[in-house]
């Protein structure tokens, strides 16, 4: 079992997405896809343009990297009736991860 922590998507540049809990602000920075060369970084930021505003969740603790990877993305976060939860899970790769606390880094990658 995975532990998360729930954000809101607070915006999609050209090729990153910046998630925000009021505690902390984490910026992922896509690369391209290796084994799917068709999905560039910059359509991974469009993937979430339209759900700025809404619930991401991201493993707990997030921590900066500056090494490339893949990061597990929940959104779109529905309860049932059975209050059970139903979310739509990505896996995307980043070349870096920054993470702010109360306006100050406390880590960052190289972007690339």
């Amino acid at each position: 079992m995975t532990t998360v922590e729930i954000y809101k998507i607070q915006e999609a540049g050209e090729d990153c997405v910046v998630f925000n809990n009021g505690e902390q602000r984490v910026r992922v920075n896509f690369s391209n896809e290796k084994l799917y060369p068709y999905f560039t970084k910059e359509d991974r930021a469009a993937d979430f343009r339209p759900l700025i505003g809404r619930d991401a969740t991201l493993p707990y603790p997030v921590s900066a990297s500056s090494e490339a990877g893949y990061l597990s993305i929940a959104v779109d976060i529905q309860r049932t009736a059975e209050n059970e939860a139903h979310v739509h899970e990505m896996h995307v790769p980043f070349s870096s991860i920054e993470v702010f606390i109360v306006g100050r880094a406390v880590g960052w990658g190289n972007r690339r």
